[in-house]
C-alpha cells in the first residue's frame, strides 16, 4: 500500500508521490556493474510510470563512472529514459569511490570538488542537473564555503518543490539552516545516501522534520527488508515494507510516499 503522508502539505494541493529506494549492494562501486545497474534503473522507471509516482530517488552512488564525461554520458541516457516514462529522476553518480575520511576530503570540500553528484530532472522544468556532494560528515562541514551551503537545489514537480540532498550534506547545519528557512517553498527534502551501514541519516532526518520539513531518503544497505526512512513534523513513518521488489542484480526495494 502506498503510505500517504499529510504532514506540512499545503491544503489543497493534489497528491504528489515519490518513490524511495533500498538498493542492495551488488554492484556498488563496480565500474563493470554500471550497465547493469542502468538495465535495471529502466524497468524501475517503466513501472514507476505504472505507478503514477511523479518522482524517483535512487541512492547515492548508484552508478559509478569511470570519468566526468562518462558521468555525462549515463546522465543523458537516464535523462532520455526518463523523458519517455515522464518521471522526475534524482540519482546518485560518484566519480571516484567513497573511502574513509581522509586529509584529501577536506581540501575538495573547501574547493568544492568532491566527486560525487545528484543527477536530477524534472518534466516541470525540463532542465538537467549536476549537483555536487558539498561535504560528508558533521566535523567536515565547517570547511564548506557559505556560498555552497546556500546553494537551493529544490526540484520543480508537478505543483511542489523537492530539495535534493546528497548522503553527508543531511549533517551540515548551515544546509539545514538554509532548506528550513525555504520550508514554506518546499514539499519535502530528499536525501540520497550511500550505504545505510553506520550512516546515522535519521539524524539530520529529525533536525529537519523539527524545522517543519517532510524527509525521506534512498540507500545502499546490506540486508532484505532495509529501512525506508521517512521524517514529519509529527514523527517517524519509516517501514521496511516495500510496495514493489525487483529482484536485480542488485535487489531494488521501491517505497512510494503520498504527499
Amino acid at each position: 500500500m502506498i503510505l500517504k503522508i499529510h504532514d506540512g502539505i499545503k491544503s489543497g494541493s493534489k497528491d504528489m508521490k515519490i518513490a524511495t529506494c533500498t538498493v542492495s549492494r551488488d554492484g556498488f562501486g563496480d565500474l563493470s556493474k554500471s550497465e547493469e545497474r542502468i538495465s535495471l534503473l529502466y524497468t524501475v522507471l517503466s513501472k514507476s510510470e505504472d505507478l503514477h509516482v511523479d518522482l524517483l530517488c535512487l541512492p547515492g552512488g548508484y552508478l559509478m563512472a569511470k570519468t566526468i564525461s562518462e558521468k555525462e554520458k549515463f546522465s543523458q541516457a537516464i535523462l532520455n529514459e526518463a523523458k519517455k516514462h515522464n518521471v522526475a529522476i534524482a540519482i546518485g553518480i560518484d566519480t571516484e569511490i567513497k573511502k574513509n575520511p581522509s586529509s584529501d576530503w577536506l581540501d575538495r570540500i573547501k574547493k568544492n570538488t568532491l566527486p560525487w553528484f545528484a543527477i536530477s530532472w524534472s518534466p516541470t522544468e525540463n532542465i538537467l542537473h549536476s549537483w555536487r556532494q558539498r561535504s560528508v560528515t558533521g566535523r567536515d562541514q565547517k570547511y564548506s564555503s557559505d556560498d555552497a551551503c546556500a546553494e537551493e537545489r529544490a526540484l520543480p514537480i508537478s505543483d511542489g518543490r523537492i530539495e535534493v540532498l546528497m548522503c553527508g550534506e543531511i549533517f551540515n547545519e548551515r544546509i539545514r539552516k538554509n532548506i528550513v528557512s525555504r520550508k514554506d517553498d518546499l514539499t519535502a527534502v530528499v536525501d540520497l545516501g550511500h550505504i545505510s551501514a553506520g550512516f546515522r541519516v535519521w539524524a539530520g532526518m529529525k533536525k529537519l522534520a523539527e524545522g517543519g520539513l517532510t524527509v525521506l531518503c534512498s540507500v545502499h544497505t546490506d540486508g532484505r527488508l532495509g529501512q525506508k526512512y521517512c521524517y514529519t513534523p509529527s514523527g517517524s513513518m519509516s517501514t521496511r515494507a516495500p510496495d514493489t521488489t525487483f529482484s536485480g542484480p542488485p535487489r531494488l526495494e521501491l517505497k512510494a510516499w503520498s504527499l
